[in-house]
């Protein structure tokens, strides 16, 4: 028997290289560097005198103006030598202008080589104009510099400080209240702060060697630091109440349901469990016993089945925000005796549509038991029966109303596939009842 519950609810990458140009008419071309972010300050580096339509500043050009020092420096263009004279500000293709400001010329960055295609670079950095990016295989020093020292892994290789989310994966944000992995080569030692720089907590590693925070629900930023690394800061994570919770999200990859294996086999039971914000708590149950717990990840090991019978695998997952998941496997394992199958009868009752614990909109809902099975051993032969072609009978159960739908001894689809109509919203549930 297979008990299915669930709820009824009624940088395109532009990259201008080498000369710029401007249109003017017998106007002095300025070529400026911006002093704050805003460029209300700022100071004439280079003057050329413009006596054609179109002019250009040959050596105005980030190859010449950008390096180390000058990381994050925007250099502009203008034809007043003030920053005062809105006036003549001339539109120059693929810029942007602005009339208090100018046009853009160039924004002066580092790139680093993303060697596994992971968004996270290592060295030796390129100057640039990072206006608009870092060119393909590079990412950006300001959102990476310091970090991922080996990039040789497309999840993470950082030697250095970095958030991960509860899959491994790098991240720079997380719902408030969420957890996150701090990254690091320490037991101990690890030190939060907000982006003023103060002290939000220190943290130890628990007994795996794993060092988990669950962030605040108030919104903010914050960064992390080590021993180890001292100074070096990891990548900034942004929590926010905006960032929409993770949803949980496991299944059994193995075995299928309906699968038959014979007695004294070993088989893979296989779990990949996803959670981005949140630790998964699983556990494993096969006819009633427990026999093994999990967490977010891929879990794998081999259970031998040294008894005959039909047997149910039910996987139960849940999460600190309430989520919760549930994966049924009915799977039967065959008698055999000196080689031979032992004759019997054995069912495996499937429910592939709708999952469990489902949330549905709106009354109509869509059944499939289509990978339901049965076998039929007699006289050491084995007869596999797949509906549709093999005779089966099919016992239905809806509840909370307790609404009977039985088939027996059928091909008709319509007894492992169709649609059904609840009366009433909220919890609702299935049972079904395989027999040979």
């Amino acid at each position: 028997m297979k008990k299915v519950v669930f709820y009824l609810f009624i940088f395109i990458f532009i990259f201008i290289l080498g000369i710029s140009s401007v249109s003017a008419l017998k106007l002095n071309v300025y070529g400026y560097k911006c002093l704050t972010v805003s460029c209300s300050s700022s100071t004439n580096v280079l003057t050329k005198l413009c006596l054609s339509d179109t002019c250009t500043i040959p050596s105005f050009t980030a190859s010449n103006y950008c390096n180390a020092a000058s990381l994050g420096e925007i250099f502009r263009y203008r034809v007043s030598a003030t920053n005062t004279v809105a006036q003549n500000i001339f539109n120059m293709p693929g810029s942007n202008v602005d009339k208090a400001k100018g046009g853009l010329a160039f924004t002066c960055g580092g790139c680093y080589i993303d060697k596994d295609g992971d968004k996270w670079g290592v060295g030796p950095i390129i100057y640039q104009d990072v206006t608009y990016g870092c060119p393909s295989g590079y990412v950006i020093w300001t959102a990476y510099k310091g970090q991922d020292v080996y990039d040789n892994n497309p999840a993470y290789t950082s030697t250095g400080p970095i958030w991960v989310d509860m899959n491994g994966n790098p991240v720079s944000s997380v719902t408030a209240g969420g957890m996150v992995e701090l990254k690091g080569q320490e037991q101990s030692g690890y030190k939060i702060y907000n982006n003023k720089n103060i002290l939000i907590t220190n943290l130890t590693s628990d007994a795996n060697g794993v060092v988990y925070w669950n962030t605040p629900k108030n919104n903010a930023v914050y960064y992390f630091t080590t021993n180890t690394t001292g100074q070096l800061k990891s990548n900034l994570l942004n929590v926010s109440s905006d960032i929409p919770v993770s949803p949980i999200d496991v299944k059994l990859v193995s075995p299928i349901c309906g699968s038959h294996f014979d007695m004294g086999s070993s088989i893979d039971i296989k779990i990949d469990a996803k959670d981005r914000d949140d630790i998964i708590n699983g556990s494993i149950i096969i006819n009633g016993n427990k026999i093994k717990e999990f967490h977010n990840g891929n879990i794998g090991f081999k259970k031998l089945m040294n008894k005959s019978g039909d047997f149910r695998i039910v996987i139960n997952s849940t999460n600190n925000h309430g989520g919760r998941n549930r994966e049924i496997s009915n799977i039967m394992i065959l008698n055999k005796k000196d080689g031979k199958y032992v004759d019997g009868k054995y069912v495996a009752a499937c429910i592939d549509e709708p999952k469990n614990y489902a949330n549905i909109q709106g009354s109509i809902v869509n059944f499939d038991a289509s990978t339901s099975r049965g076998v039929n051993v007699e006289n050491g032969i084995l007869h596999e029966i797949i509906p549709g072609t093999g005779k089966l009978s099919w016992y239905w159960i809806f509840m909370p109303e307790g609404i009977k739908r039985n088939y027996i001894n059928t091909t008709q689809q319509i007894a492992y596939k169709f649609t059904a109509e609840f009366p009433t919203a909220g919890h609702n549930s299935a049972i079904l009842k395989v027999d040979i």
